[in-house]
């Protein structure tokens, strides 16, 4: 079955990360609950961090989506959340471009360490699954273009998610507290 070959091509990427950074990054985000934090991506990646962004809501930290219309300023100490497989979106690096002037701190999430994105990032998250554009020559993956990477950040991130949740001892009640309740 097609699944079981998406599970194990998610499983590999996911075994591969680094836990030391993501404890790092763990840190960076609850070093000061005060802090803002900025998510983005373009794409399928921007719905995935997007969720993730919920998510830090929900948690009770205090995140904006890049480019949403109640995004507030943002400055020195706060932080920036990027989701971007290949490193090259022109739009996403002049948002890091624009953060490092602020004097925010940088994360990336990215298909591998050498790119744009990661020369300007405090941190980058590594995903060993290739960018959309590495993938069209290469046979890595079964599934199309960047989906591999974009799941392996969806679990990713929810798994930081849960790690910070048991940190802090966040119950899921109080999760659900934090829920949209205008729907």
């Amino acid at each position: 079955m097609l699944g079981n070959e998406i599970l194990n091509e998610i499983y590999e990427v996911l075994k591969q990360i680094d836990h030391k950074q993501i404890d790092e990054l763990i840190h960076t985000i609850m070093k000061d609950t005060k802090t803002r934090i900025f998510v983005t991506g373009c794409g399928r990646t921007g719905y995935i961090m997007r969720s993730f962004a919920m998510r830090l809501n929900h948690l009770g930290l205090t995140t904006y989506f890049v480019g949403d219309t109640v995004t507030a300023e943002a400055g020195q100490g706060d932080i920036l959340i990027i989701g971007s497989g290949s490193g090259e979106t022109d739009s996403l690096i002049c948002y890091s471009k624009k953060a490092k002037e602020l004097g925010m701190k940088c994360i990336l999430f990215s298909t591998r360490k050498s790119n744009t994105l990661a020369e300007m990032a405090d941190i980058t998250v590594v995903l060993q699954s290739g960018s959309k554009y590495e993938l069209l020559n290469r046979e890595d993956s079964i599934q199309p273009m960047g989906a591999l990477f974009e799941q392996s950040l969806m679990i990713l991130l929810d798994s930081i998610v849960l790690e910070i949740m048991r940190a802090y001892q966040i119950s899921n009640e109080t999760m659900f507290s934090r829920h949209a309740n205008l729907e």
